[in-house]
């Protein structure tokens, strides 16, 4: 395409939109010096033409017709932010089928049906552009694609988590206040779920399976646990207790089986991952042959995202090519049933005698070792009055762990949910 001007048509006109505009605004002129390619926003199709945005464009621009950019065979590159799997997923492939090229920013589409948005790519001959897919890691999507012996990777693949876990830790405040300053920020949407409740994070994590081991896998195959009943109780526990709080997604290929999971964690404090601050991503990858290595990046916010965006049209201003499995296969999933790890749980206990024998022998009957207990400091306990146990636990199964808390829960003595957060010490 050098020497021909790239027409683009977008999809969507949300934070990450406007961040593509202002940077096509902002950066076109140079990139046409730079590269030879003059780049021309055409049309930007939006679900409501009347709707306020956060940039400005002109009238023309905008359409609520998703026929104005798949019809339009002067429109050659395709930029798709709005979000969801339908129809974008649809408008994705059929571009695609009409020999656009196609950036996405779409974590979910390529979750759900990346197998197939892949092979349309390689059957049409066209870019398909996801770095902003996995903001963050696109830096180093060559080297997950290309690897052919990548045994772990474990990351924060969500910035705003992060920020919400790192600000909680820092002003001593408890979840729902630091998410309105988040959302105030632009960090999070106004329904936070698909971040705090940890599909996000499975939807980047079902992704980077995809390029690491050639893999795809459902999203319901992948355990996801959010952060939403992380307490500030267990941010200070876990403070005493030499760990932070982070919410991980893991991947694991053993002997022809994955293990995908996603939770919040106990990390080691001096480990990489720990030291991640506000909306900073990280991942540390296990690779045979290339040894282990770790990477950081900012992962929320329109910019970051609207970057990776303009990176993949540079690469289509350029001929450049991105990599992705040719060939992606489905392989058993690992039960969470089978895991193996420590684990913290917080319990709310009558202040009684015999309390803690009662839930020991609970564990034990369950082949549970109890590591210590921490109860809180200070205060005059009065018996009867309900007060917090932490307790950890060697390595055990996750059945019966399970198994355990549910016998737990009917004790008399035990007031409320028994809170579980599992331990993460295999970090390197």
């Amino acid at each position: 395409m050098k020497g021909k001007d790239l027409i683009i048509g977008m999809f969507g006109l949300g934070t990450v939109g406007s961040g593509v505009v202002e940077l096509l605004e902002r950066q076109g002129a140079e990139l046409e010096q730079k590269y030879g390619v003059k780049l021309k926003l055409k049309k930007i199709v939006v679900r409501n033409v009347a709707k306020s945005r956060p940039v400005k464009v002109a009238p023309g621009l905008l359409s609520d017709n998703p026929r104005d950019i798949l019809d339009d065979i002067e429109i050659n590159t395709v930029i798709e932010v709005m979000g969801g799997v339908k129809p974008a997923e649809d408008y994705i492939l059929e571009a695609l089928k009409k020999g656009k090229h196609v950036i996405t920013a779409n974590k979910a589409v390529l979750a759900v049906g990346g197998a197939e948005v892949f092979r349309q790519a390689l059957r049409s001959n066209c870019y398909l552009g996801f770095r902003a897919a996995v903001t963050g890691f696109q830096d180093i999507i060559e080297r997950l694609s290309s690897a052919i012996s990548i045994n772990t990777l474990v990351g924060v693949f969500n910035g705003t988590c992060n920020y919400i876990l790192t600000q909680m830790e820092e002003h001593q405040q408890q979840l729902d206040v630091v998410l309105k300053k988040a959302q105030q920020l632009g960090y999070a949407e106004e329904d936070p779920s698909l971040d705090i409740d940890g599909y996000d994070t499975t939807d980047k994590l079902a992704i980077l399976c995809i390029l690491s081991f050639g893999c795809s896998i459902r999203r319901q195959d992948i355990f996801t646990e959010g952060i939403r009943h992380i307490s500030l109780e267990d941010i200070k526990f876990a403070g005493e207790l030499n760990y932070r709080i982070k919410l991980l997604g893991i991947a694991k290929y053993v002997d022809g089986r994955i293990e995908a999971r996603v939770h919040p964690c106990l990390v080691p404090k001096d480990n990489m991952i720990a030291r991640l601050e506000g909306v900073e991503n990280g991942i540390q990858i296990d690779d045979e042959l290339r040894g282990q290595g770790g990477f950081t990046a900012p992962g929320a916010g329109k910019y970051p995202t609207a970057c990776a965006i303009m990176f993949d049209i540079i690469n289509v201003a350029t001929h450049n090519t991105v990599y992705f499995p040719h060939h992606i296969k489905r392989l058993p999933i690992k039960s969470m049933a089978g895991l193996e790890s420590e684990y913290y749980l917080r319990l709310a206990v009558r202040n009684h005698p015999g309390v803690l024998e009662k839930i020991a022998g609970v564990f034990g009957k369950n082949d549970i070792n109890i590591m210590s207990v921490l109860q809180q400091r200070g205060g005059d306990r009065q018996r009867g009055q309900i007060i917090p146990l932490v307790i950890m636990v060697d390595k055990s199964k996750e059945k019966n762990i399970q198994k355990a808390i549910r016998r737990i829960q009917a004790l008399d003595v035990i007031k409320g949910d028994v809170r579980l957060i599992r331990v993460e010490e295999s970090l390197w």
